[in-house]
C-alpha cells in the first residue's frame, strides 16, 4: 500500500442509492480522506470540509460541468483547490 493511513472511499453510479448516502455521510464524518469518484457529485452535494477536487480528462467536460464540479470544493472554512487535468 503505497499510502497505508490514507482511507479511500469510492462512488459511481453503479453504486445503489443507500450504499451512496451511507458512502458520502462516512466521508463527511471524516472515516475517509479521499472520495474517488465519477462526476456523479457534480450537483446536490455539500461537503464543507472538502477542499481539493482534481478533475482527470477536464477536456471532455463543458464549461458549465467543470464550473459545477469547482462549486463542491471550497464551501467551508479551508480554502477550496481545483486541478483540470
Amino acid at each position: 500500500n503505497l499510502i497505508p493511513k490514507l482511507k479511500i472511499a469510492i462512488l459511481h453510479s453503479q453504486i445503489n442509492a443507500h450504499d451512496s448516502e451511507e458512502i458520502m455521510l462516512e466521508f463527511a464524518k471524516g472515516n475517509y480522506q479521499v472520495l474517488l469518484c465519477t462526476s456523479i457529485v457534480e450537483s446536490g452535494i455539500h461537503l464543507p470540509n472538502a477542499n481539493t477536487i482534481i478533475i482527470d480528462n477536464a477536456q471532455n467536460f463543458g464549461l458549465a460541468d467543470l464550473h459545477q464540479l469547482r462549486g463542491r470544493v471550497g464551501r467551508g472554512k479551508k480554502e477550496g483547490f481545483c486541478y483540470f487535468l
